[in-house]
């Protein structure tokens, strides 16, 4: 992934973290909707609950590095033992711009987590994702966090 690229996922993710570390200190006042800032309530049988999403890039150096194989045993050596309630990867399809102004696409994952609002996710997250970047040799991972009323049927 290209340097700005990388900058401005570590900006992104520094933004997510400071307002969702804002909210949460925010707590007692109630959720807060993105819409108009206020408390709003979740739907009688729901939870608040936080929605984390990590984005994986499979390229390196304009070369696919991390296979469907590849991709499966990390999930079942590193996500599973990280997140063993359960998960989602969804498949993705990322572009960016680079420096010179060309664009580059990669097929890409996402990680899909919702987990209570005081769990130890973010740290199960930071591990997932540092372990990627280790193995894999990238960059950097896009981490993005929001809020969801949840309920299992």
């Amino acid at each position: 992934m290209p340097r700005i690229a990388a900058l401005l996922a570590v900006v992104l993710t520094t933004m997510l973290v400071a307002t969702a570390c804002a909210a949460e200190e925010d707590a007692s006042a109630g959720p807060v909707s993105a819409a108009d800032e206020g408390p709003t309530v979740c739907p009688e049988g729901t939870e608040l609950w936080a929605e984390y999403r990590l984005y994986f890039g499979r390229n390196k150096d304009g070369q696919e590095v991390v296979s469907d194989r590849e991709w499966a045993l990390f999930v079942s050596n590193v996500v599973t033992p990280n997140f063993p309630d359960g998960l989602t990867v969804l498949d993705g399809q990322g572009q960016w711009q680079t420096i010179t102004g060309a664009v580059e696409s990669e097929r890409s994952k996402v990680l899909v987590i919702f987990a209570p609002l005081d769990s130890d996710a973010p740290e199960g997250l930071a591990r997932v994702a540092n372990g990627y970047k280790s193995h894999f040799d990238q960059e950097s991972v896009i981490q993005t966090i929001d809020s969801a009323c949840t309920s299992f049927y």
